[in-house]
């Protein structure tokens, strides 16, 4: 945490992430469409979809391991005036009751760990959303540039020293992980990405976007491949 701690004082890193990602301004608009509102930001850093969702008019929970990412949120928050519930949590805790979220995101954050811890999020994911709640996350791609480098913990898990988070395990996956991932979901879309590095500088940031869905009664319960 302390890493992440460092990370967010600086005002260029919270530069580089303050624009929405795309695909949560299109979920938000299917959200809208469906008339669901209840949306929670895992592992919101500063709040740039923290403070998207609020200014749509969503009813916004967020939660980050990192306290000064929390109090730049806020203090954001309340420059603009709007309003979201913040706590300071790792990502493995949602503290709110079952089948409470219409929808989930959770960008670049849940492949920091090993590939249990992952299932295990997303798991508790699945608990806390409605039926036909969404949920939209990122996962690293084996195609990234940085993959295979440092010290490898378990397969397609790598801690590198040299890397900005230093001690953090990082674990990429493939397409038959993202399928393993969402069993019990219904997965609707899979992009490969390639996002840029810290700094802006650079490609290779290759990540899997994917939204997938909880499904109502007579919805598919397994992921379909021909989707990726």
């Amino acid at each position: 945490m302390s890493r992440w701690q460092e990370l967010w004082k600086s005002a260029a890193v919270r530069e580089q992430w303050s624009t929405p990602d795309r695909a949560v301004i299109a979920l938000a608009a299917r959200l809208q469409h469906e008339q669901k509102r209840r949306v929670y930001d895992l592992g919101c850093g500063p709040g740039r979809h923290t403070l998207y969702l609020a200014r749509q008019g969503f009813e916004v929970y967020a939660s980050d391991h990192a306290p000064v990412a929390l109090t730049y949120c806020r203090q954001r928050l309340a420059q603009e005036g709007l309003v979201a519930t913040l706590t300071e949590h790792d990502m493995g805790v949602i503290p709110y009751p079952d089948r409470f979220f219409h929808a989930v995101i959770a960008f670049n954050v849940i492949y920091h760990g090993l590939y249990a811890r992952m299932q295990q999020v997303v798991a508790t994911v699945q608990k806390k959303l409605t039926a036909g709640g969404y949920f939209l996350f990122t996962l690293l791609s084996t195609r990234h540039s940085h993959f295979g480098q440092g010290i490898p913990v378990e397969p397609h898990t790598f801690i590198d020293p040299e890397a900005e988070e230093k001690s953090t395990p990082h674990h990429y996956s493939d397409q038959e992980e993202v399928l393993l991932l969402t069993r019990g979901m219904r997965l609707l879309s899979v992009e490969e990405v390639d996002q840029r590095a810290w700094g802006g500088k650079g490609t290779g940031g290759w990540h899997w976007v994917v939204l997938a869905q909880v499904p109502d009664a007579g919805q598919p319960q397994e992921a379909d491949p021909s989707r990726v």
